[in-house]
């Protein structure tokens, strides 16, 4: 097989086969979420849990995109499907965690895990993936300020709101 830059990629075929393997990926998703909701079953302030799966195009840009090339993208991409649970406060975070644990076991040392996030947070990261992360254009220094201040800003919200949550609620059920 070709090392290195020698690999190509026909976008086609790697199309073809992508969408010839959606569908499992899609009954993977519906599995995984699922199991999570069972598995967080009677945490409380939890408020979704989601798994899809990647879109064809953003598969593509990826295999197509990556240095080096991939040799077998459709076992290498790790991201084919992705889930997230959301919580209200900052203390939901480690409970979710936890319990995830007890579904998702290490490979190679790492937890491939959805992530956990609060409602803050998400609504930062999921816009700033398409805007900063993967930009039409270059940054600006003021836009790269912005993201920064709305980064800030989401944090202060959660902190802001742990600290009330904890002085009105102290023993919440989720954390029993």
């Amino acid at each position: 097989m070709p090392r290195g830059r020698e690999i190509q990629h026909d976008p086609e075929e790697l199309r073809r086969r992508y969408e010839k393997r959606r569908g499992l990926l899609k009954a993977l998703a519906a599995n995984l979420e699922r199991s999570l909701v069972e598995q967080l079953r009677g945490v409380d302030h939890i408020d979704r849990i989601s798994f899809r799966v990647k879109g064809t195009s953003s598969y593509l840009n990826k295999v197509l995109g990556h240095e080096p090339p991939y040799r077998a993208p459709l076992v290498e991409v790790e991201d084919q499907v992705g889930g997230r649970v959301l919580v209200f406060f900052l203390s939901g975070v480690e409970i979710v965690r936890q319990r995830i644990h007890q579904v998702f076991r290490p490979v190679e040392g790492e937890y491939r895990r959805p992530p956990q996030h609060t409602l803050f947070q998400h609504a930062y990261a999921e816009p700033q993936h398409d805007v900063a992360y993967k930009p039409a254009e270059q940054l600006t220094d003021d836009d790269r300020r912005e993201l920064a201040w709305v980064a800030a800003s989401a944090w202060g919200a959660d902190q802001a709101l742990e600290r009330v949550r904890a002085r009105l609620c102290p023993a919440l059920p989720e954390q029993r």
